[in-house]
């Protein structure tokens, strides 16, 4: 009959939609979960639903709400499967809020829902990757075990088979007392219920069911039909003449009701051609578990359904109907037999499949050793490696670096004219003597400040030619310094002396910064503080403040000079001093001591002022501020001389120190050379002040070998070997 068309319509529209459905939004934090194609006790069709039993379910608020959340789910095929799990994130911090998903370090809990038996499953899970956790990169499950199942199928489901019987009842859409989602079914409380034999049994039996959408509904039912005459057996489904009895379950409220209908065609029995209803009223319910002892016990039930379900020894109604106990004796807990039949996961304190080694034996002893090999005895004395390799002079595994016949590792032996020493760039034997400008190896003969080869001269004002290279005439035919004379105008010829130009020294700025101030080691054992002053000209007065030292005299360096007159003020931090007969020389050094009482926080010059012999008055350039303990007696303050210091570490790899110390302000030049002369880096070109400097090289990106550090120093030159070893 065609009429059947409608009821395998109504039941495969309804089983479209997937059972497990998340409704999450994408967060930002995932977990992948791969289930492999190893699992044998899944079949194709089968739905995977991923739960956190206390995942994040607050949205648009920071409660930080928790119940159990579907956070991922997926279809198995029969093949590898890969389902990505939403993971919360909390925004709260950002003025957002707390997104709903899994937490991390909470316990994934996996469900199975096979569709063609309208049934869920708790299972328990095997893995081969993660912790079985939410929060790892990933996980791997290799196996899943189907435990108790419950059936979550429509609840009205009509189980017959096609008898050739049918009875269509049309309920119109007039029906008032009806809401979309409620389920019909139809009954005949005296219907046939045997199968496969002729003893006519009879009971109450569903025959047909529906759902109502609020629109007309068609339902079909099953008939019975007697085959014993034709050696045949009795088919179940309704007797014809039987009155038609239907009963309405309302999900939401998971309540079934009995209901009384208007019948606007046919008879309100089986057997008419078709029956329509206009009209349902729906009674109390009287249906339930009538036991008070069971977890699903209503007081409002007067009569028992048989639902009635009650928990097992350990777990209690708030774990659920059908909750059991794992191997570790937890209620719904996550413990499960592994491989080598040892309780793991869950609550037991053990990682499932630890017991196995590396050849597959569950409490075997091997292991993997540090060459990947099961059971091996990793790398053999003495190598470097799984292959049996050594390290080479330099560190490296199997490199093939020796040491040479001059103890180089990786050198190329004697090779030099002067033995294992090379002959030093410039030099013209192995004692390092150099020719002097005569030609004369070791020679003594220096070109003179005329640019004569061994003429002695020292005035540039002794010159045949005129002045000295670098020098020319004042506005009194003197020589002087080019740097020093400026335009030569001689300040318009009123006084003789010739104007002074800043920039064209060497200095490009406005503020002209021709002299340094600043302080020595503080000396706690007589209370004093050493002042100095470098300046690349002679001064004739100058005054500065230092904050944070209560002086009351000074003493040593200059105003131990007859010549100049010291007027400090101490009292306020404020010091000055007046030229009477001769000015300060230049790079001087030392001005004085200032012997303190008290120390108040760091010590810091506030400001200054130099006036010059060329008349100009320039700010100084202030050192930095010091402390009570911030230098060491070790501190090289105030050198003598012109000296590039040993640089350390010697050999290195791949940055070295090079330490030099100046007693006045100086341009020093330092440059790198490799072993044939070349030039290969440029450390420094630069002004420094007088004191200890140290500055670094980096040879990250230079081969191993001997190199030649080169320093000019006020027209000096500086040299040492250094050793790059790699």
């Amino acid at each position: 009959m065609k009429i059947l068309i409608l009821l395998s319509l109504f039941y495969s529209l309804s089983a479209q939609e997937s059972y497990y459905n998340p409704d999450l939004s994408s967060t930002g934090v995932n977990q992948l979960i791969i289930f492999q194609n190893s699992i044998s006790s899944l079949e194709p069709g089968d739905e995977i639903g991923i739960f956190d039993s206390s995942g994040i379910t607050n949205s648009g608020d920071c409660t930080s709400q928790t119940n159990e959340l579907l956070v991922g789910s997926g279809i198995w095929d029969g093949e590898q499967l890969e389902i990505v799990n939403v993971g919360s994130i909390d925004n709260c911090a950002f003025g957002g809020f707390q997104l709903p998903g899994f937490q991390d370090g909470n316990p994934v809990l996996i469900r199975v829902y096979r569709p063609s038996t309208e049934t869920e499953y708790n299972t328990t899970i095997s893995f081969s990757a993660g912790t079985g956790n939410f929060g790892d990169l990933f996980m791997a499950i290799s196996d899943i075990q189907l435990d108790s199942g419950n059936y979550v199928g429509p609840f009205y489901q009509v189980d017959l088979n096609e008898t050739g019987e049918f009875q269509l009842i049309i309920f119109q859409n007039s029906i008032s007392s009806l809401e979309p989602g409620d389920e019909i079914g139809i009954f005949d409380s005296s219907g046939i219920t045997n199968s496969g034999d002729c003893t006519s049994q009879t009971n109450e039996l569903l025959v047909g069911s529906g759902i109502w959408d609020g629109e007309q509904l068609e339902i079909v039912n099953v008939g019975s039909i007697d085959n014993c005459a034709f050696g045949g057996f009795q088919l179940p489904g309704y007797q014809e003449g039987n009155p038609i009895v239907i009963k309405i379950y309302k999900s939401n409220l998971n309540l079934e009701y009995q209901a009384s209908a208007v019948f606007s065609a046919g008879t309100g029995t089986f057997g008419d051609l078709f029956v329509a209803i206009s009209e349902i009223s729906l009674q109390d319910s009287s249906w339930g578990c009538t036991n008070s002892d069971a977890c699903n016990f209503s007081e409002e039930a007067t009569q028992d359904d048989g639902s009635c379900w009650y928990p097992i020894d350990g777990c209690n109604c708030e774990n659920g109907q059908g909750a059991t106990l794992d191997c570790n004796g937890d209620c719904q807990g996550q413990a499960f037999i592994d491989i080598c039949e040892v309780c793991s996961g869950g609550n037991s304190g053990h990682e499932a499949n630890s017991d196995i080694d590396c050849n597959g034996d569950c409490f075997g002893e091997l292991v993997i050793d540090e060459c990947g090999e099961c059971g091996g005895d990793g790398i053999s004395d003495g190598a470097c490696d799984c292959d049996g390799n050594i390290e080479d002079c330099s560190g490296e595994c199997g490199g093939s670096a020796v040491i040479d016949a001059c103890g180089i590792c990786g050198g190329p032996g004697a090779i030099y004219e002067c033995g294992c020493n090379e002959l030093e760039p410039g030099a013209c034997d192995c004692d390092g003597n150099i020719e002097d400008c005569s030609g004369e190896c070791g020679g003594s003969l220096v070109i003179d400040i005329c640019g004569e080869c061994g003429g002695g001269q020292t005035d540039p004002n002794d010159c045949v030619d005129g002045c000295a290279e670098g020098y020319t005439y004042d506005c009194n035919n003197t020589c002087q310094l080019e740097g020093l004379l400026g335009n030569n105008e001689c300040n318009n010829g009123s006084n003789g002396e010739a104007d002074f130009s800043c920039e064209e020294f060497y200095f490009d700025n406005g503020d002209c910064p021709v002299g340094l101030l600043y302080f020595g080691e503080i000396n706690q054992e007589n209370n004093s503080l050493p002042v100095y002053l470098d300046c690349v000209f002679p001064v004739t007065n100058y005054n500065f403040s230092i904050s944070g030292i209560n002086g009351f005299n000074l003493s040593d360096g200059m105003i131990n000079d007859p010549s100049f007159v010291l007027d400090p003020v101490v009292n306020n931090n404020l010091i000055n001093w007046v030229s009477i007969t001769n000015p300060l020389p230049q790079n001087y050094g030392l001005l004085f001591d200032i012997n303190y009482e008290e120390i108040d926080g760091d010590i810091c010059f506030l400001d200054s002022n130099i006036v010059t012999v060329q008349g100009e008055e320039y700010q100084a350039e202030l050192g930095d501020c010091i402390s009570l303990n911030s230098l060491s007696n070790d501190d090289i303050l105030i050198p003598g001389d012109y000296v590039l210091e040993q640089a350390y570490p010697n050999p290195f790899n791949p940055e070295i120190n090079i330490p030099f110390s100046i007693s006045t302000m100086s341009l020093v030049k330092i440059d790198i050379f490799d072993i044939n002369g070349n030039l290969i880096h440029n450390v420094t070109n630069d002004f420094y002040s007088s004191g200890r400097h140290s500055l670094i090289w980096n040879a990250k990106s230079f081969s191993s070998g001997t190199y030649l550090v080169v320093a000019e120093i006020r027209s000096e030159i500086y040299q040492q070997k250094v050793v790059l070893m790699k």
